[in-house]
């Protein structure tokens, strides 16, 4: 198979609205063709000479969308669906309906295509394996070469989960870099993937259906992100950037196989499941069982110390953020730092806030 190195490239927003915008429709429908049909009516939009793009997909000798013309293959986009590595059917893009014929398809819109080729494979492969559970047999789609790219401090945290470099490189093939507030996964989105976060910082939390949200973890670098929706087929929360940040999307497939090959490697990532999330049952005890004061005391340690292991907490975390860590509105909290900062518990800094004095704010935890 041909290198994947077109998926290091940057994506636009709009491409990403679009692969959030599918991965909630493949959640919710296992219907083939209402999934074809959606592409090809929605598609268009995210190209630069939408009026003239012809879409033609054939799936399992059945047709969706526009025949298109015989020209030069050089000037159109034909990709593969690839299911449990058979050829099931195939997706041709083309710019129609100019006498000069001399529109092309920029690379960025060739690089959304592919991996939107490359998402619709993972569903209908995952699906089938999923309810199988035979990931014996599964052959990784990328062929990536183990090469300088990839941090020092990354390799190493990765090897003390006893990976050898070549299954290190298999995991890290799919690489995207995000702008500060972008979503990186989407509560109830498809997943056919996880990630792994090598630089910035992210905060994830759970929504409901009128915008109201509940964040319960300040994610940091080399930490794993939805974990959790390894055996299901949606992500549990949404998770957006704080920071500008470097991710790695580890297909499900590659890490099952991983999984039963490497029992050591089982056993590391089962103790940092267990290890990294024991903060979510914390965080509902103390906003079950405490009072507010006693949360945002909490909300300020867990920052300083287990985050970003400082007694500044950077600015990059505002106080609405501080607010819903805490499970509170924000004049609330904003009157509860107030009182904290009278009291010189902590202080404001141009750098951010600073924890003065952090046993009265364990005390404050324990008094409730």
């Amino acid at each position: 198979m041909e290198n994947q190195s077109w998926l290091n490239s940057y994506l636009d927003n709009k491409y990403l609205t679009f692969l959030f915008s599918l991965d909630e429709k493949l959640n919710k429908t296992n219907d083939i063709k209402e999934i074809f049909n959606f592409i090809i009516n929605n598609i268009s939009n995210y190209f630069s000479n939408s009026e003239l793009l012809k879409i033609h997909i054939t799936y399992d000798n059945i047709n969706f969308g526009e025949e298109i013309a015989n020209i030069d293959k050089t000037k159109m986009i034909s990709m593969p669906i690839i299911v449990d590595n058979e050829n099931r059917g195939v997706m041709v893009l083309s710019y129609q309906g100019l006498d000069n014929g001399e529109i092309e398809f920029s690379k960025a819109e060739k690089d959304f295509i592919k991996l939107l080729i490359s998402r619709l494979s993972d569903y209908l492969s995952t699906i089938a394996k999923i309810e199988t559970m035979s990931y014996k047999e599964y052959t990784p789609i990328y062929n990536a070469k183990v090469s300088d790219k990839y941090s020092k401090d990354l390799v190493n945290w990765l090897s003390a989960f006893n990976l050898t470099v070549d299954q290190i490189d298999g995991l890290l093939h799919t690489c995207l870099n995000f702008r500060r507030g972008e979503t990186v996964c989407k509560q109830s989105a498809f997943s056919s993937y996880f990630i792994l976060l090598a630089e910035g910082y992210c905060k994830s939390f759970v929504e409901d259906s009128k915008g109201h949200t509940l964040s319960f973890m300040v994610n940091k670098a080399f930490e794993f992100i939805a974990l959790s929706s390894l055996y299901g087929k949606s992500f549990y929360f949404t998770t957006v950037t704080l920071t500008p940040c470097k991710i790695y999307l580890i297909e499900k497939n590659d890490f099952f196989i991983l999984m039963e090959q490497n029992k050591d490697f089982h056993r590391e990532v089962t103790k940092w499941l267990c290890e990294n999330y024991n903060i979510v049952f914390e965080k509902l005890a103390i906003r079950g069982l405490k009072q507010t004061i006693g949360r945002v005391a909490h909300t300020l340690l867990y920052l300083s110390q287990t985050v970003f292991e400082s007694d500044v907490i950077p600015n990059l975390i505002t106080r609405k953020d501080i607010a819903e860590f805490s499970g509170m509105s924000n004049e609330n909290c904003v009157r509860i730092l107030s009182s904290f900062k009278r009291d010189n518990i902590i202080k404001y800094t141009k750098n951010g806030i600073q924890i003065k004095d952090f046993n009265l704010l364990k005390t404050m935890i324990i008094a409730g």
